[in-house]
């Protein structure tokens, strides 16, 4: 698809792939699309798969997808939709010692806090 194309209505005459959730309600924090048709499976490498071979379409990981971007294999679609945030809950007990790495992301956490 030429890249003035590349749009969000014309991505979704596509089927968008997502991991099946284990949350017994919706849990796809907005980055699903109900007037998009989707396949559903149970795990990041079956989803890989099915956008490597060209079936569907998904947001994965730049860390993921790099070698696949370099090479040509898989194109960037970030210029289709701007990011959106999600909300993240981070919990800990007081009474359970951490170790330095837990002490380190914790600490990140509380800087990032609005």
């Amino acid at each position: 698809m030429p890249k003035k194309d590349q749009n969000l209505e014309n991505l979704k005459r596509f089927p968008q792939v997502v991991i099946k959730s284990t949350f017994k309600e919706n849990s796809n924090i907005g980055c699903v699309y109900d007037d998009s048709s989707k396949i559903t499976v149970c795990d990041d490498l079956t989803k890989r798969g099915l956008i490597l071979n060209g079936t569907a379409w998904a947001r994965l990981p730049r860390s993921e997808v790099n070698e696949y971007l370099s090479s040509g294999r898989l194109v960037s679609l970030e210029h289709v939709e701007k990011t959106k945030t999600v909300d993240i809950h981070v919990a800990k007990r007081k009474s359970h010692s951490e170790s330095k790495i837990v002490e380190f992301i914790w600490e990140f956490f509380e800087t990032v806090v609005e």
